[in-house]
C-alpha cells in the first residue's frame, strides 16, 4: 500500500481501503464492508460491538471473491450486488481526499474524490472513530 501511495503521489492517509468483515454472535450473522483510511487499522471487536455482534473477523479470500467478485486490494468502497443481503457500508474515517482502493492493483489512473462527494454518493453509515487503531 505504501509503495502504491508513493507511486500515485499522495499521503498514505489519503488512500482508502475496503475490508470485507464477518460479524457474528448475539443473533447477528452478516458481512460488513468497512471503509477506512489506508493508514488505519480496524478494531474488529469494536466493529462487532457497533453492529451488535460478539465477534468480527476478516472474510476469507474465497468469501471476498464470492461476495464482491474482487480480490483483496481491489475492493471498491461501494455496496456491491451480492448473494448476501446484509451489506452495511461503514465509513470509519473521512479525509479531505480519498483514492479509490479499487485502483491499488493496477496503479493506472487512480480515481480521486473529495470525501464529501463520497459520502453523498455512497451514503455509508458513519461509525464511531473509536473503531480505529493507529
Amino acid at each position: 500500500m505504501k509503495r502504491c501511495q508513493k507511486f500515485v503521489g499522495t499521503a498514505l492517509g489519503q488512500g482508502a481501503k475496503a475490508l470485507v468483515c464477518k460479524v457474528k454472535g448475539n443473533g447477528v450473522n452478516q458481512h460488513v464492508l468497512a471503509i477506512l483510511a489506508a493508514d488505519q487499522q480496524a478494531d474488529l471487536s469494536q466493529l462487532a460491538s457497533h453492529i451488535g455482534g460478539l465477534r468480527a473477523s476478516l472474510a476469507s479470500p474465497a468469501e471476498v471473491d464470492e461476495l464482491t467478485g474482487c480480490v483483496f486490494g481491489a475492493i471498491p468502497p461501494f455496496q456491491l450486488p451480492s448473494k448476501t443481503q446484509n451489506w452495511l457500508p461503514t465509513l470509519y474515517s473521512s479525509n479531505d481526499l480519498m483514492k479509490s482502493p479499487s485502483m491499488q492493483v493496477c496503479w493506472i489512473n487512480p480515481l480521486f474524490w473529495k470525501t464529501a462527494d463520497y459520502l453523498r454518493i455512497a451514503q455509508p453509515e458513519l461509525s464511531i472513530s473509536a473503531a480505529l487503531r493507529n
